[in-house]
């Protein structure tokens, strides 16, 4: 079976961390240098339990245990951390205890966005497993790894994680297992920037899927052939792929996913009523508060690129009321700005890009602050008046019998089924 490749220094990612940290009192140095400590008391651990039998230096550990306490109340990572310590220390040590919390610890650092060391954590539960361990747990945890490894930007740590989970999936005879592994190196083509490469690593996946009948990697794979599709500009294509992939998806944080990304690849292959429609339903119904407010935002700029101001000015008012925070403050405020330009409000569109700006720069990632100095410097070299997109030519795209107009017509029964009316269509009070 695959190994994961150890690096040359021992969790190392943690001391490039802490070397870019200038303030060792900082509540983040804190936490990566209690952290590392951990680390190191888990290593020493380990190797006694190779040995003989697991156990730690009680006096070691006790004063790691004293710089987890001294962490603030607050942090994400304190509890784990004591957690993994007292396993440690406890007797006789319980190594699947060990085990857990130290899931939990890489858990709450990936939760955290803190994408490198959590898949050093992560390599460090698949690395220390047992040989013959081909559990979920440990299947898990290698595609957590290679998950946060690639969002990390460690493409090559990341390949090496996916190589070990397909590995583990293959022993324990798990073909959903196995072909997630693939779907995951295939997102690292992805991310390298080879689309042509990669739509041909999923579609080996689909046909793969397809022969064992497994819907839910048949369904991971035709999502990200709809995200290759999207990034290819071939937007009818994107959306026959994503309805196929809704078809066979059952999780159901999942289906939300994949219906925000099918009203968008409708919003871009000229489907406006469509990508209304599916919008529709997921400000209605989707569990993932998220998921509601990102498609109200949407709805709020189809009504202000159709003309609709009424429905506009609900929208943002009714968002306004909620309060937006984090990286969806920002979105919506390029949204609205957006919308004040196309109804030729160019000073209320420059406050709202300004927001945008403040707001991305202190919470948001770094496309959203791209967009938003990027609209509000070249605002005034942008139309006042509303335009409409030209129509784009059909692509005539068929997949398994679906074509754009299966697509438009099931998302259509989708909304009437929940009865979500658009506040462009409503009769005004």
């Amino acid at each position: 079976m695959h190994a994961m490749t150890q690096p040359m220094i021992s969790h190392l990612p943690y001391f490039e961390s802490l070397a870019e940290e200038t303030d060792e009192q900082s509540s983040g140095w804190r936490e990566q240098s209690a952290g590392l400590l951990a680390l190191r008391l888990f290593d020493n651990w380990d190797r006694a339990r190779r040995r003989i039998a697991p156990s730690v230096e009680a006096v070691r550990a006790l004063a790691v245990r004293s710089e987890v306490e001294s962490l603030e109340a607050v942090s994400a990572v304190r509890a784990p951390l004591l957690s993994l310590i007292d396993a440690m220390l406890a007797v006789p040590s319980a190594p699947l205890a060990v085990r857990a919390s130290l899931l939990s610890y890489a858990g709450r650092l990936r939760a955290e966005g803190q994408w490198r060391l959590a898949a050093d954590v992560f390599r460090t539960v698949v690395e220390t497993r047992e040989p013959t361990d081909i559990s979920p747990e440990s299947y898990q945890a290698a595609m957590d790894c290679g998950y946060c490894a690639r969002l990390g930007g460690d493409l090559e740590e990341a390949a090496i994680a996916y190589d070990v989970g397909e590995a583990i999936a293959t022993a324990a005879h798990d073909t959903f297992g196995r072909l997630r592994a693939k779907v995951g190196k295939a997102k690292l083509t992805i991310h390298r920037g080879n689309l042509p490469q990669a739509d041909l690593e999923l579609q080996a996946i689909v046909r793969a899927a397809e022969a064992a009948q497994c819907g839910p990697a048949l369904s991971l794979a035709l999502t990200d052939r709809m995200a290759v599709a999207g990034m290819r500009g071939q937007f009818e294509s994107a959306a026959v792929l994503g309805y196929r992939a809704l078809e066979c998806c059952e999780d159901g944080s999942a289906r939300e996913a994949i219906l925000s990304d099918l009203a968008t690849a409708l919003g871009d292959a000229g489907e406006r009523a469509a990508a209304r429609d599916a919008h529709l339903v997921l400000s209605a119904t989707a569990r993932d508060v998220r998921v509601r407010w990102t498609s109200m935002i949407n709805l709020m700029n189809l009504a202000a690129h159709d003309g609709e101001r009424s429905a506009f000015d609900r929208y943002s008012a009714e968002l306004d009321a909620i309060g937006l925070s984090g990286e969806l403050l920002p979105r919506y405020a390029i949204a609205l700005g957006d919308g004040y330009e196309c109804f030729g409000e160019v000073e209320a569109a420059r406050s709202a890009y300004q927001l945008a700006v403040a707001t991305s720069s202190a919470s948001g990632p770094a496309d959203v602050l791209v967009r938003a100095e990027a609209a509000l410097t070249s605002l005034d070299r942008r139309s006042r008046s509303r335009t409409v997109a030209p129509a784009r030519a059909t692509e005539n795209v068929s997949y398994d019998g679906i074509t754009l107009g299966t697509v438009t017509r099931g998302v259509r029964a989708m909304r009437e089924r929940i009865g979500a009316v658009s506040w462009m269509t409503a009769v005004a009070p």
